[in-house]
């Protein structure tokens, strides 16, 4: 199985978490896992002094790997791998020439997983008919949503062969949200007990305002968005920036597409 190009050309922050879901074979065991590649992509260059001082390098602080299988009608989360780099040290750094090798350094992390692991939580692997729910983290920057009766925040999931849509209404519950602060919650999708992570076409967040003289303007630096139903997860939204968006009166939502 292969991932190509996780972070779809985006910049990657220091200190930031990015999160990756991938669909796995429905017969697999955990033992057919047996390892994992972490490959920087054109990693090699020319000896040349100026283009090696630009060069871009990657410390790798930190990589964990979680499965979740079906196993005799119970889905079991195993955790495959939880690694990190001690103290200054990275997990492994990346680097575009080899100029300085190390024992840490190189274009490719590769892990071959113990198992010797036993599953951490288990869940019915057959559907209840329970409704998904929607988890959201968002970090406000450096100008504030306003809330009150106008300029609030909507949430919407489109699917790709389904007309349903899902719509979660005022996240914010019409509270202001200050500048720089940062805000989770919960909510139940309501009539979701039927959504099919794989059909997820889209999800857009929107902010309600409108336009003109006065209007609501809002940063965010931050925006973590997944769905949850029956033991499994699918990240929708895992972004950080200074801003990642700025909502205007001419610009008022952030879409993601799948």
């Amino acid at each position: 199985m292969f991932l190509e190009n996780v972070n779809k050309g985006e910049n990657w922050p220091n200190n930031s978490v990015r999160r990756f879901v991938s669909p796995l074979p429905a017969n697999i065991v955990v033992t057919d896992i047996k390892t994992i590649a972490v490959i920087r992509g054109n990693a090699t260059g020319s000896w040349n002094n100026v283009d090696g001082a630009m060069a871009d390098n990657w410390n790798l602080g930190k990589l964990t790997v979680v499965a979740n299988i079906a196993e005799n009608g119970m889905m079991k989360r195993y955790v495959l791998a939880d690694l990190k780099g001690v103290g200054r040290i990275p997990l492994y750094r990346f680097i575009y020439e080899n100029r300085n090798p190390c024992s840490y350094c190189g274009n490719t992390f590769n892990y071959t997983f113990p198992h010797i692991y036993t599953a951490t939580t288990t869940t019915p692997s057959i559907s209840t008919r329970t409704n998904a729910k929607l988890s959201f983290t968002i970090g406000t920057g450096g100008d504030n949503l306003e809330g009150g009766d106008n300029d609030n925040v909507n949430i919407t999931i489109r699917m790709r062969n389904s007309p349903q849509v899902y719509v979660l209404r005022n996240i914010n519950a019409k509270r202001k949200w200050n500048n720089f602060t940062e805000t989770s919650r919960v909510m139940e999708i309501m009539n979701s007990a039927a959504m099919d992570f794989n059909d997820i076409k889209e999800v857009e967040v929107r902010h309600t305002g409108g336009g003109g003289i006065g209007a609501d303007n809002w940063d965010v630096d931050k925006i973590f968005i997944s769905v949850e139903k029956n033991g499994e997860t699918k990240i929708l939204m895992d972004r950080v920036g200074t801003p990642i968006r700025r909502f205007t009166g001419d610009n008022r939502a952030l879409v993601a597409r799948f």
